[in-house]
Formats: structure tokens, C-alpha cells, sequence
């Protein structure tokens, strides 16, 4: 059991706001376990959190600068109960079921947004998973797994009207956000373990059925935007948007995969891995995606050195919002009226003309593929001298192609000024032909100088080019982001070639931990990363594509660069045992702080050449934070009448267990969260290791960083280490 607390009083101020906000966070937490019989264990878990937050403005508006505190609220409800069952000897089933509720009031309100632009969301998720494992003989085993997951989500403006954009300076009326969609999910999959020799063969099946029911009545009121705070005063917008008609539709697709892998021991100090994996969708026409897979692990010498080599192919899915948008936008189910310089503050000289203006459509091209990554990596791990004190050095190469990008194939042509087709003003299409680089070299050093001290240090050094953008101007039907960005230029992709949103050359990062006399434990972790790009523009819709992106002369894409980011956290905690048996109750008191000395770290560098906070930055990431957490664990001595004579055979048995996390969070390869396979490429199972655990910001435990690795999954998987490929997502 365990409660968090986190509380404005104990907390600094914000660099841009004027007073300091009221924040309350407190965190409950409950865990049990134990058997029900001799063949039955059981684990249930809940989590409650309430949220008493304030998100800061910081905008500039025709009455000059406004900087204010905005309340939201937020309650999230988790709930987790599992029952492990020995069927017999051979064979032993677990079944589960998760419970979220997440619910947000207030939202989307803060930097540029005005209050009037607060949405209220709703998240929640029913899920339920069996799984039966069979030892069929002494070298071969199955698992037979099926989950089920039902989960609606809302998101409600609580304003209905026009909404009005000044570019980067601020934005007021509704957020004409209004979005229902219900998601069925199912996961069929069987998956066989064969071991022969040194022979360990995997093979393996999985389909996924998803259906959705969606409405996205978004923008039905209409948006107004502006290129700077002097055409809004003159009233003249450079565009107007509006949705009508019909925002429901129903869809589905199913996804399909299987694999083949064979884990040899070549060699005491020799093993490789080889595998091969096919996948499709039930909404792509193309089938062929065969991903094969190789990787390597060589101990020469004394065993005092580990080379691990691997190289292989990654395929991401077409998003199921790109389904749920080129059906919406059919022409058909809404009608999307863009008027480009219309009058203000009324487009249209009656209502109901909006029904016969030209309208707009959201395609997929013909013949789309998935994007598709091939990465190799190549790893170095030494022993220096007789302790516990480990040097690697990681060198990642990951190269995409067919990345998903968004092309208005209707935008005025440079020539003319006209658009091909009379019949539309936008045609936006979703077409899979950006490609991308990047390079990474990380070294890592972990030392444990002394029994109660372990020290870790790791230096990443990387770039990544793309052509395809990852920011948030895009379509008037939501702000969608991502994929959808459009290009400055619809006919000149080449010159989207620049630096990666993400990308960012220089991180360095610290963490210790020290165990102390009297039960007490200190940890402290330093981070210092380089800034991310920034796109700068020019405000205006230069060329009449009916979106202001368009980047000065000579200026490439994420040209711009933001400052660096620098903050220490630090972790005291105190054990107390009120009985000295070490099966008896013990309580554990600890405080975090985050970013302790209080460093500012600006983000959200403005590059809207028209913006009053051009070269400037919007926003700051948290001051200082405190947190105090509360934790009881009430331990008994090891079950003997339990499923296989334990408390269950898996460590969600253990009181006091929890699902980890990677840490730390900043070691990771700077990358595109849709696109790449690799969850932590370091983090792999090693004689080394610096042990203890933090809370984060939100209350969530980082593990270990002596964890080693978490595999990887279906298609997300480190190519060094192939690891679980057939394990879903």
C-alpha cells in the first residue's frame, strides 16, 4: 500500500507565471496477494490519482501581454486483478482484467490558448486476457493468449463558438473540438517453443481484429485564422474553415503476423539468432511485408568482453485515424468548406450557403505501403579490472523508408495560380514517401566503487534527418499533427530535407545511488540534453496552398534551435521495521524532487516570423518539484500451500511489485514514438548493473536501472537483440 503527495507549497514558481499555481496531486495505491488454494494464487491492484492542477497562459492578445493561471482538474481510476492457475503438472492458465478510467476537465487551455478554449476528456478501458501455457513434451512448449479490450473516448469543447487563431500570438472561442469514438479490440495468438541441442526454435500466429465507431464533429462552428495580431485588427483572416453534414462512420481492420526463429549456441561463447516475420493488414493492399532478422552475441577471451552484433527489418501499421479521416472527409459524410481571404466576422452572405461551397477531401493513395525500417547495431561491453565496473560503447545506424506524409495534390500551382481540379480546394492525400536517417554512438559507464555506492554515466551523441514532419500545423479538421503535417511546398518535397523534430546531437546523463547507514537510501540523477529544432515561417500563405507554413527564401526546414535542457532530481528515502523479522510489516518513507536546483529550461521556441514571441520561447518546463510518498508493506513468510507450493510463479505475486518502466527516460534514441522499433537499445541483460528505483513526476516507479532489457515486441524490437518477436504489442 502506498500514498503520494504532491503539493504547490512545497514546489517553485513557474519562470513566466506571475504568481505561483495551486497544484495538488495525491496518489493512493493498493496491492494484495496470496494463494486462494493450493492451486490458485491470486494479485489484485488499484490506483487512484486526483489532480488539482493550473496550466499557464502566456499569450499576447490586442489588449497587450496576458499571463495567467488556469485551473483544470483530472481523477484517474486504475484497477488490476489476476488469478494464476495450475491446471496440472504441465500445464497452468492466468487471467486477468484491467480497469482505467481517466477523466480531464479544463483541458487544452494554456500557452497560446485563451479559456475560452477549454475541451473536457474521457478515457476508459475494460480489458481482459487469458493465458494458457502447455508443456506438451520435455522439449517443447505452447502458449495459447487472447485478449479482449473495450475502450470509448470523448473529447467535448465546452464553447461553441467560431474559433479565432492569431499565428503564435493567441487564440480564443470555442476549440470546436468534439470527438466519440469506441474501440473493440481482440488479440488472437499461439505461440510454440521447440528446444532441441542447442537448437531453440520459435513459431507463431497472431491475428488482431479491431473495430471502431466514431463521430468527429469537430470544427463544426468554424475557424478563423489570422497571420498576425495586425490583420486580426484589421479583420482580415487568410482563411476560414467549417465542417457540416454527417461526422459518423464505422470501420474496421485486422491485422495479421507470424514469425520463425531459431536461437542457436554455436558455441560456448558464441550464439546467433536468426528469424524471419510476416505481417499485413486487412486495409492495405500490399501483403509482402517479410521482415528477416539476424543478431549475434560473441564472448572472446575471458569473458571480460561481450560483442553483440544484429541487423534487421521493421514495419510499422497504418494508424487507424488515417482510416477514420479519408472516410470523414470523403466529400460525403462531411462536407469541408475552406475559404481562403473570406470576409469577417461573417464568410457566408446566408447559412445555408456553406452546403454548395467547393469542398475539401481527405484521400489515401492507391498502392500505399507501411513505412519500413532497417537498423543494425553493433555493441562493445568490457570489464574493467575485478569489480563491478562495465564500459559500453553502442553504435546505432536506423534508415526509413515509405515514412507517412501528407500531400495537398490541389494546391495552386506555382505557374498559374490555379488548382488543377475546379471541382475541390484541397485534396489531402496520406501517401507513404518520406524516408529518414539517423546515427547514434552512446557510451555508458557503470562502477560500483564501493558495497554501498553504484554510479552509472552514459554520453549519446546522434543525428536524424527526415523530409517528413512531425509538428502540429496541419489540417483545419482538428489539428491532427504528425503524419498529417503538410509540406511548405506541395510540388518541392526535397526541400522538406532537414533536420528531424526530435532530433537532438548531444545528451549526457548521471545517475548514483547510495545506500546508507540506518536503512536510509540517497539517489540523485543529472541530465543534461542539447536543444531540438525549430521550423521557422514566415506567417503568411505565401504560395495559397490555404496553410501558413511557407519558410522564408534560402531558410531550410527546422532551421532553428532551441537551448538545452539541465536538471537534477533527488531521491532520500528511510526504511523502518517496527518487528526485526524481516517477514514483518515495514514501512518505507521517501521524497523526490525534481529539478532541485531550480534550473529554468525554456521550450517552445517560436519561429512564426509574424509572432510577437518570434525567436522567443512560450513556455518553460517545470521548476522545482517535491513530492513525499508514503509506503506499507505487509510481508509474511513464503507460501507453501500456494500454486506450485508459492504465492503464485510470477512476480506480480510479490507485495510491493510493480510493472516497471525504462530509465533512465532521456538514455533513449531520439525518434519518432510511431515509427521506432527499438524501446531502449542499451538496456539488455549484463553482469552489471546500478541498482535502486525513483518516482517520477507523476508518481510512476522507474526501474532499476540494473533491469537489463525489456525485449522487444512484435515489431518494435531491438535488432541487436531480437529477443520476443512475436510478443504483441
Amino acid at each position: 500500500m502506498s500514498f503520494l503527495l504532491r503539493n504547490s507549497a512545497l514546489d517553485a514558481r513557474n519562470t513566466f507565471a506571475s504568481t505561483r499555481p495551486v497544484m495538488q496531486r495525491p496518489i493512493g495505491e493498493v496491492q494484495l496477494s496470496g494463494p486462494l488454494s493450493r492451486k490458485i494464487a491470486f494479485f489484485v491492484a488499484g490506483r487512484y490519482v486526483h489532480s488539482n492542477q493550473n496550466l499557464l497562459i502566456n499569450a499576447v492578445t490586442p489588449e497587450g501581454d496576458l499571463v495567467e493561471n488556469f485551473p483544470t482538474r483530472g481523477e484517474d481510476v486504475h484497477g488490476f486483478a489476476r488469478l494464476d492457475f495450475r491446471l496440472s503438472r504441465n500445464q497452468q492458465a492466468m487471467l486477468s482484467y484491467k480497469y482505467k478510467d481517466k477523466s480531464r476537465r479544463n483541458q487544452n487551455v494554456g500557452a497560446f490558448n485563451l479559456p475560452s478554449r477549454a475541451t473536457d476528456t474521457f478515457d476508459r478501458e475494460n480489458e481482459i486476457r487469458f493465458l494458457e501455457t502447455a508443456t506438451v513434451s520435455e522439449g517443447f512448449l505452447n502458449e495459447a493468449r487472447f485478449t479482449y479490450k473495450n475502450q470509448p473516448t470523448s473529447t467535448a469543447s465546452l464553447f461553441n463558438q467560431p474559433a479565432i487563431t492569431v499565428l503564435d500570438a493567441f487564440s480564443s472561442g470555442g476549440a470546436q473540438l468534439s470527438q466519440r469514438q469506441r474501440e473493440q479490440d481482440a488479440i488472437f495468438q499461439d505461440i510454440a517453443t521447440a528446444m532441441k541441442g542447442s537448437h531453440t526454435v520459435r513459431f507463431g500466429v497472431a491475428v488482431r481484429p479491431r473495430y471502431f465507431d466514431g463521430s468527429n464533429a469537430s470544427n463544426f462552428g468554424g475557424i478563423f485564422l489570422f497571420s498576425s495580431l495586425g490583420a486580426f485588427a484589421a479583420s482580415k483572416p487568410f482563411l476560414f474553415t467549417q465542417n457540416v453534414v454527417n461526422p459518423s462512420v464505422s470501420y474496421h481492420q485486422i491485422e495479421y503476423s507470424s514469425f520463425i526463429q531459431d536461437e542457436v549456441q554455436l558455441r560456448p561463447l558464441l550464439s546467433l539468432s536468426l528469424g524471419v516475420r510476416h505481417e499485413f493488414q486487412s486495409d492495405l493492399s500490399y501483403h509482402k511485408n517479410v521482415a528477416p532478422r539476424v543478431a549475434l552475441a560473441f564472448a572472446p577471451g575471458r569473458r571480460d568482453t561481450v560483442i553483440r552484433a544484429g541487423a534487421g527489418l521493421f514495419y510499422d501499421r497504418l494508424p487507424d485515424v488515417m482510416e477514420q479521416l479519408s472516410q470523414l472527409y470523403d466529400g460525403t459524410h462531411i462536407l469541408q468548406a475552406v475559404i481562403p481571404n473570406p470576409s469577417y466576422p461573417v464568410p457566408f452572405p446566408s447559412p445555408g450557403q456553406i452546403q454548395s461551397a467547393t469542398p475539401s477531401v481527405i484521400r489515401i493513395a492507391a498502392g500505399n505501403r507501411t513505412p519500413t525500417l532497417f537498423q543494425s547495431d553493433l555493441s562493445i561491453e568490457r570489464r574493467l579490472g575485478k569489480g563491478r565496473n562495465y564500459l559500453t560503447v553502442d553504435y546505432t545506424t536506423v534508415r526509413g523508408f515509405r515514412l507517412f506524409r501528407m500531400r495537398n495534390l490541389n494546391a495552386s500551382l506555382p505557374t498559374t495560380g490555379l488548382r488543377p481540379n475546379a471541382n475541390f480546394i484541397n485534396v489531402d492525400q496520406f501517401e507513404s514517401s518520406g524516408s529518414s536517417r539517423g546515427n547514434m554512438l552512446t557510451t555508458s559507464l557503470k562502477t560500483s566503487p564501493h558495497p554501498r555506492l553504484d554510479l552509472m554515466a552514459q554520453y549519446t551523441w546522434s543525428r536524424t534527418v527526415d523530409d517528413t514532419s512531425f509538428g502540429t500545423f496541419s489540417l483545419p479538421a482538428g489539428n491532427v499533427g504528425g503524419f498529417s503535417a503538410l509540406p511548405a511546398d506541395n510540388y518541392n518535397l526535397r526541400d522538406e530535407r532537414g533536420n528531424a523534430d526530435y532530433d537532438r546531437r548531444h545528451r549526457l546523463n548521471f545517475m548514483a545511488t547510495y545506500r546508507m547507514p540506518l536503512g536510509f537510501r540517497f539517489g540523485t540523477v543529472v541530465v543534461w540534453n542539447s536543444g531540438i529544432p525549430f521550423n521557422i515561417t514566415t506567417g503568411f500563405d505565401n504560395n495559397h496552398d490555404a496553410v501558413a507554413n511557407d519558410r522564408p527564401r534560402g531558410v531550410d526546414r527546422n532551421t532553428g534551435r532551441g537551448p538545452g535542457f539541465a536538471a537534477v532530481d533527488a531521491h532520500l528515502s528511510k526504511s523502518f521495521h517496527p518487528e526485526p523479522n524481516k517477514h514483518r510489516p515495514r514501512i518505507e518513507l521517501g521524497i523526490d524532487a525534481f529539478n532541485v536546483l531550480n534550473n529554468v529550461n525554456y521550450k517552445n521556441y517560436i519561429g512564426t516570423m509574424t509572432s510577437p514571441f518570434f525567436g522567443r520561447a512560450n513556455g518553460a518546463n517545470p521548476a522545482r518539484e517535491v513530492q513525499v510518498s508514503l509506503e506499507f508493506y505487509f510481508l509474511r513468510s513464503p507460501c507453501s500451500g500456494g500454486a506450485g507450493g508459492k504465492c503464485g510463479n510470477s512476480s506480480l505475486a510479490k507485495v510491493g511489485s510493480r510493472p516497471s518502466g525504462a530509465f533512465p527516460r532521456e538514455t533513449t534514441y531520439p525518434r519518432r514514438p510511431d515509427l521506432f522499433p527499438v524501446a531502449n537499445l542499451r538496456k539488455r541483460p549484463g553482469p552489471g548493473g546500478v541498482s535502486g528505483s525513483f518516482r517520477g513526476r507523476h508518481g510512476e516507479r522507474l526501474a532499476n536501472m540494473n533491469q537489463g532489457s525489456t525485449g522487444c515486441s512484435a515489431r518494435r524490437g531491438s535488432a541487436a537483440r531480437p529477443g520476443n518477436w512475436w510478443a504483441h504489442p
